[in-house]
């Protein structure tokens, strides 16, 4: 029950169900340990439960590793993804079972995969790509950028104008696609000698920085060497530098996760190295030493709350951190089940659900879910202006629009390094009825930015599920786990 509860705050003003609900989960939190893990209660139909990507109509896609294999984790009538239910996807393209790729969510829904540093098992750092369509169920392969031999473990951004941004992992080259055009256009090149191992992340002013890794760097130190990606002219620059070296074993970092202060924090893969970059001043600051332990490989979610969940590991065991960026610490947190005793974490991952918890993947068929401790960061959190239309229609082709402030939140949140990108930050609107209490999700689409920007105005589409009966029901946006404000809505 602790687990399938969703994260909110009594200040807010809901009604009906929603303010029961909240209710609820404050009572049950006294009696209930946070930062607690349950498993799934379904396992999933991989054995091999890799990277995991948020869809927009609130279900998950999951990759099964080194397979053509996806299957999709759909949430219960009460929104837990704890009793989810799994059903299979349609395969990749023939040819194509990667393992440690660039992904994301597009702007208009569809879910876009890129290289692989293992394909089928054998790596090649493979420069196949596909891209996937939830409502048909289809992939199509997509070809790489002209003149690309590899793409492999890349790393990936959406930027700020919804177009994708792609590393060829092997040189030094990137390129963009219009998802509306399905175009590549290269663009400027980094200044070390490839993207191998970078850790790259959006800004709120729409720029994308980079932390390199050890190979050689142009702007003085190879060590300590960041930079920044301007996409108004297309290239990238020398950045501060750290004021520790980060890259670890074969020039492997840890996640980078912009946080709700206004700083940006890039684990390290070396043990103990942490540091912080305050977006007010530009300068860094070296982190909290986090013991032993080192987040070489790891993946890591920003939490409601505004901590940061990430995995470390040492030479022995996996320990789960959370990192408090209002007073620069970091602690231990509970493990899951799978965590103790195991140090490969390369396969694991994390993603920021609509519930505000976190779903785990570990090359196993057993998906757990963290539950962090309650509440939300109000600056975080979205806000939606009234429908033009209180009676809205399950059975209406054309979308509809919703209009407020943020909706694309204020980080990425879901954050690993260059095996895997799994970004949330985009909205889902989900309707809970007023009279049962029952969750759904609308499919939302096309939003008008995809930009971080504090207090950014815009608007995203959506379409009801046509399964959804008819009644009254209370409407929210939600981004990176943060619901806002409340609308009532009757559908019929």
């Amino acid at each position: 029950m602790c687990a399938s509860l969703q994260q909110g705050t009594a200040g807010e003003d809901y009604k009906g169900a929603t303010v029961k609900r909240i209710a609820l989960f404050l009572l049950v939190a006294s009696l209930c340990s946070a930062q607690s893990w349950q498993r799934l209660t379904n396992n999933s139909p991989s054995s091999v439960a890799g990277t995991s990507l948020l869809l927009r109509d609130g279900r998950v896609m999951v990759h099964s590793t080194n397979t053509q294999v996806w299957s999709i984790l759909t949430p219960d009538s009460t929104g837990s993804y704890v009793n989810g239910t799994w059903k299979l996807a349609a395969p990749l393209p023939d040819g194509y079972a990667p393992n440690a790729f660039a992904s994301a969510i597009l702007p208009d829904g569809r879910l876009i995969m890129a290289g692989g540093e293992y394909n089928n098992g054998i790596q090649e750092w493979t420069n196949l790509a596909a891209i996937y369509d939830p409502i048909a169920d289809t992939w199509t392969p997509i070809p790489p950028p002209t003149g690309w031999q590899h793409i492999g473990d890349a790393a990936s951004v959406v930027l700020s104008d919804g177009t994708f941004m792609l590393a060829n992992c092997c040189t030094r080259q990137w390129a963009i696609l219009n998802p509306k055009t399905m175009i590549w256009t290269p663009t400027g090149s980094v200044l070390v000698a490839n993207n191998n191992e970078a850790s790259v992340r959006l800004l709120p002013d729409g720029t994308v920085q980079m932390v390199d890794d050890e190979t050689g760097f142009l702007c003085g130190d190879n060590n300590t060497s960041t930079e920044i990606y301007d996409p108004g002219t297309g290239q990238w620059a020398c950045g501060p530098h750290l004021p520790v070296q980060l890259w670890g074993n074969d020039g492997e970092l840890g996640p980078g996760v912009l946080t709700y202060d206004q700083s940006v924090v890039q684990f390290g893969g070396l043990l103990g190295g942490t540091a912080v970059l305050d977006l007010n001043t530009n300068l860094w600051s070296s982190g909290p030493t986090p013991g032993d332990y080192n987040a070489d490989d790891g993946s890591s979610a920003l939490l409601p709350n505004g901590k940061i969940l990430v995995e470390m590991r040492n030479d022995v065991s996996c320990q789960f951190m959370e990192y408090d960026p209002s007073n620069n610490t970091i602690a231990n947190t509970a493990n899951p089940d799978e965590c103790p005793g195991q140090r490969d974490i390369p396969s694991h991952r994390l993603l920021l659900l609509p519930t505000g918890q976190v779903l785990f993947s570990h090359a196993s068929p057993s998906l757990e879910i963290y539950t962090p401790a309650p509440g939300y960061r109000q600056n975080a959190a979205p806000t939606i202006s009234p429908l033009a239309q209180l009676v809205i229609s399950r059975g209406t082709l054309s979308p509809y629009v919703i209009r407020g402030q943020q909706l694309n939140g204020l980080s990425q949140a879901t954050m690993k390094d260059d095996d895997a990108q799994q970004a949330t930050n985009y909205p889902l609107v989900q309707l809970t009825s007023v009279t049962t209490g029952e969750v759904w999700y609308a499919r939302t689409h096309d939003d008008s930015s995809s930009s971080i920007a504090p207090n950014l105005v815009g608007y995203t589409k959506f379409n009801l599920n046509p399964a959804m009966p008819a009644g009254v029901f209370n409407l929210q946006v939600i981004t990176n786990g943060i619901p806002s404000n409340t609308l009532t809505v009757t559908v019929r």
